[in-house]
């Protein structure tokens, strides 16, 4: 966000980075298989790891997996409203990332 930084003065300070949506991991895989499961069952370590990967078409390791199912909800300022950017869905900015990160040269 800050190297995108186009406003006069110095850059400083921290800014939570969030979306219009709060979902649990549990809730994230029920989402992204389409589940209408109201108490998704929990996976953790490699194999909520295999089911990302599945689920995103993209390889998420054990380590990023048990990322998302920390609690992360942000109590610094808005990023979204410090740097007048528009909030992303959940499953849009997922595709989004996926799809430049596909982009990025291997190696």
């Amino acid at each position: 966000m800050a190297a995108i930084d186009d406003r006069d003065g110095p850059i400083a300070g921290t800014w939570g980075m969030e979306g219009p949506e709060v979902v649990t991991a549990d809730s994230l895989v029920a989402i992204l298989r389409g589940d209408d499961v109201t108490s998704p069952s929990h996976a953790d370590g490699q194999a909520a790891a295999a089911a990302l990967t599945d689920l995103l078409g993209a390889s998420v390791d054990a380590v990023t997996a048990s990322f998302y199912a920390m609690p992360s909800r942000s109590d610094a300022p808005d990023a979204a409203a410090a740097f007048g950017v528009q909030v992303t869905p959940l499953l849009d900015g997922l595709r989004a990332t996926l799809a430049a990160a596909a982009t990025l040269p291997r190696g």
